[in-house]
C-alpha cells in the first residue's frame, strides 16, 4: 500500500522572531519537496560557540590531529550515542531527536569516535544535519551507528568519504540495533539490544548510507518510509523542523508535530578563528581517593555485565527454542558463544575506560563519579 501526505506548515509574520525559519513541506510517498519561507536567520557563530555550551556536560581536551575533542561526563555504561532520544521523520529525512542537554550541538553537528583512552569522543564540525549516521537493516532488524571524523559534507557535492569504510571502520560495538516496529518508539535507550549482540546482528543485515541534500543542507534518507510503514502497519508521522534562537529553546521531544531546532551556521575555522578555547578543567583529586573510586566504578560495572549476560543468555535460548524449521542450530550455538566472548571485550574495554578517565581527572567538577546505579531493563544497554 503507498499513502500520499501533504503537510503544509505556516507560522504567522509575528512570531518569526522566535521561531525562525518555517516551511512548507509536501511529502509524496518517498520523496519530498521542500517550499522555504523567509524568515529571519539566526545569526552565525564561531565554533567556540560549542566550546562555551558544552562545557558543563563534558571535559574538552586536545585530541591527535582533530584539535579540540569532548568527551561527556557520566554517561550510563554501555552508552553509545544516539541511544538516548527517538527518530522523526521531517523534511531533512530521519532526524535523531535528543533528550540530552547537549544533544543540539553532538548529533547535528561533528563525528564520534570511540578511544580506548576516554571513551566516547565527539569531533566538533561546522556542518548542521538531521544525524550522521550510518544505517543497517533486514525484514527483522535496524540498526544506526555514527559516522566517523574524516567523513565530510560539501554542499552541492554530498557526502565525501576519504579513506573511509564504514563495513571496516564502525566496529561492532557501534552499532545500536531495535526491531524494525520500534524505529519510532518515545525512548529507544529502553528497546535497544544489549551491543553483544551485534555481532549477530551484524552478519544478518546490511550497510546502506544515502544522504542528499535540501536547502543546501544534508537530507538523511535512510530506510525507506514504506519500508518502516509495513512494519509498523500505520503511517509515520511527518514532523516539521522549526528554528530555535538558542540552544536553551531547543525541543528535546516532538511537540504538535514540529522540532525546534537550534542550527545556527558554523562558521569554518579557515574562514575565522574561534573567539575562545575550551577551559580544560580537570578535578584535583588526591590519588586514594581516585583508587578508591575506581574500585566502586568496578563493582557497579561487574554487577551491570552480570545483568546483561543474564539477559543475552535469556534471549539465547528463546531464540534456540523459536528457531524456525530448518536452522542450523550448532551454527546458532555458536553465534551464541561469539556474543558471550563480545560481552567479556565490551567489559574489559569499559574497564579500561574507567581507569583511564579517573587517571586523567575527567570528572564532572563538584561532582562524585557515577555510581553506576542507572536503571536497566531486560533489552536496554543503560
Amino acid at each position: 500500500m503507498s499513502y500520499k501526505w501533504v503537510r503544509f506548515a505556516v507560522m504567522a509574520v509575528g512570531v518569526v522572531g522566535a521561531a525562525g525559519c518555517t516551511a512548507v513541506f509536501v511529502e509524496t510517498n518517498q520523496e519530498a519537496v521542500h517550499h522555504p519561507v523567509e524568515a529571519a536567520p539566526v545569526p552565525p557563530a564561531d565554533i567556540s560557540l560549542f566550546y562555551d555550551k558544552l562545557q558543563p556536560y563534558g571535559h574538552w581536551f586536545p585530541y591527535a590531529s582533530y584539535g579540540w575533542a569532548w568527551t561527556p561526563y557520566d554517561v550510563p555504561y554501555g552508552w553509545r550515542p544516539y541511544t538516548n532520544g527517538r527518530w522523526a521523520y521531517t523534511e531533512y529525512g530521519w532526524t535523531w531527536v535528543s533528550h540530552e542537554p547537549w544533544g543540539w550541538a553532538t548529533y547535528h553537528y561533528g563525528r564520534w569516535l570511540f578511544d580506548a583512552g576516554y571513551g566516547w569522543v565527539w569531533v566538533p564540525d561546522h556542518v548542521w544535519a538531521p544525524a550522521w549516521v550510518s544505517w543497517r537493516w533486514s525484514d527483522d532488524w535496524i540498526g544506526w551507528a555514527p559516522l566517523p571524523p574524516g567523513v565530510e559534507w560539501q554542499a552541492g557535492t554530498g557526502m565525501r568519504y576519504g579513506d573511509r569504510n564504514l563495513e571496516r571502520d564502525l566496529d561492532a560495538p557501534m552499532w545500536c540495533f531495535v526491531r524494525r516496529p520500534m524505529l519510532l518508539e518515545p525512548s529507544l535507550r529502553v528497546k535497544l539490544e544489549p551491543s553483544p549482540r551485534n555481532v549477530t546482528l551484524l552478519a544478518a543485515t546490511k550497510i546502506f548510507t544515502d544522504y542528499d541534500e535540501v536547502d543546501r543542507r544534508p537530507r538523511n534518507k535512510g530506510i525507506k518510509l514504506e519500508e518502516i510503514e509495513r512494519s509498523l502497519n500505520r503511517p509515520v508521522p511527518r514532523v516539521k523542523v522549526a528554528d530555535a534562537t538558542a540552544p536553551e529553546e531547543a525541543s528535546h521531544l516532538v511537540k504538535s508535530k514540529e522540532i525546534q531546532v537550534y542550527r545556527p551556521e558554523i562558521v569554518s575555522a579557515a574562514d575565522k578563528p574561534p573567539t575562545m578555547t575550551p577551559n580544560a578543567v580537570t578535578d584535583t583529586i588526591p590519588e586514594p581517593v581516585v583508587e578508591q573510586r575506581k574500585e566502586k566504578e568496578q563493582q557497579h560495572l561487574e554487577s551491570f555485565f552480570q545483568r546483561q549476560q543474564k539477559h543475552i543468555k535469556s534471549e539465547q535460548r528463546k531464540e534456540l527454542r523459536q528457531a524456525p524449521a530448518g536452522t542450523d542450530s550448532a551454527e546458532m550455538r555458536r553465534q551464541h558463544e561469539e556474543e558471550l566472548r563480545a560481552l567479556e571485550e565490551q567489559k574489559q574495554r569499559e574497564l579500561k575506560v574507567i581507569d583511564q578517565r579517573l587517571e586523567k581527572r575527567i570528572i564532572k567538577p563538584g561532582h562524585k563519579a557515577k555510581k553506576g546505579k542507572e536503571k536497566t531493563t531486560a533489552a536496554s544497554e543503560s
